[in-house]
């Protein structure tokens, strides 16, 4: 079982990418469910695509590491942008748009 975990720790290592996840919310504050939210890669334009759940939580559970901006549009909501960030292998930033 043990050698079993650590074959995936290093398949996972190999991949050499982390994940985001965030909320959706409007200015006051309110979590929007249903929302599209896409995960762009600014060197590729490569783009992933994810659906705030009831709650207006998104997550990207595997993006290949670079520089990522978050886009979101919903019906009668102005799209929204976060601003660009590095995702580094393993790491997990919170991301919330509004």
């Amino acid at each position: 079982m043990t050698r079993l975990f650590l074959l995936s720790l290093a398949a996972l290592a190999q991949i050499g990418g982390g994940s985001v996840a965030g909320y959706v919310t409007d200015p006051s504050g309110a979590v929007i469910p249903g929302v599209a939210v896409d995960a762009v890669n600014t060197g590729t334009n490569a783009r992933a695509k994810a659906i705030a759940n009831a709650e207006g939580y998104f997550e990207f559970p595997l993006l290949p590491a670079g520089r990522y901006k978050l886009e979101a549009v919903h019906t009668g909501f102005q799209k929204t942008a976060s601003t660009e960030f590095a995702l580094n292998t393993g790491t997990r930033p919170r991301i919330d748009l509004m």
